[in-house]
């Protein structure tokens, strides 16, 4: 997804997360949002550690 507009960006991300819960794509580009571009290390990881519960599952 491209936007300049990180607070559409997020709010799209997780929309997408509740349609396709089973998709770690949105989290992990939640983590990638929060981590560089808000620097918030803690939301990141919450983030992250979803998408890699989802990747587990396969």
């Amino acid at each position: 997804m491209e936007t300049s507009n990180t607070t559409k960006k997020m709010d799209y991300l997780k929309k997408m997360s509740k349609i396709s819960p089973n998709d770690s794509y949105p989290l992990q580009q939640l983590a990638d949002i929060y981590s560089n571009e808000l620097g918030d290390v803690k939301q990141a990881k919450n983030y992250q550690d979803k998408a890699n519960k989802i990747n587990k599952s396969f």
